[in-house]
């Protein structure tokens, strides 16, 4: 009787299944999703970890909601939300679109600057350097 009811064709499993893969396809949490087919959380785990099948259809339907994100931050992109373009572009297209850029200045004089453009910005709204700052190391000709 236990092997019949763990059978993968059990007829009553593979209507629980379903309506995990619906209910997550919904928005659901596995948790919430166990909650729909009656059946334990722990059984939603064990599943996916014994059949490759039902594994895959979660993954589908956890997918098909992050596309549905995904349009809803470009429809809000496109409808001009600052911060929804910004998003978009710093993921899509990384390469030209990122938060933090590395500017690097070499002097003839052989001094090697390196910071990173947060850390510029950082400065300047603390006030940048401080009046009378001194700078050690500097090439031959620059003051301070």
């Amino acid at each position: 009787m236990i092997a019949e009811a763990n059978a993968p064709t059990n007829p009553t499993r593979i209507k629980a299944k379903a309506a995990v893969v619906a209910t997550l396809q919904a928005g659901s949490t596995f948790e919430m999703a166990a909650q729909a087919a009656s059946i334990d959380r722990s059984t939603v785990w064990q599943w996916r970890q014994d059949d490759p099948q039902f594994r895959a259809d979660c993954e589908r339907a956890l997918n098909s909601r992050i596309r549905i994100v995904e349009d809803a931050l470009y429809a809000k992109a496109v409808a001009g939300n600052t911060t929804a373009a910004i998003f978009w572009l710093c993921n899509r297209v990384p390469e030209r679109w990122r938060h933090v850029q590395n500017i690097q200045l070499e002097h003839s004089g052989g001094v090697d600057i390196k910071h990173t453009l947060s850390e510029l910005v950082a400065s300047s709204r603390n006030g940048g350097f401080a009046r009378g700052t001194r700078f050690e190391n500097l090439p031959e000709g620059a003051s301070n």
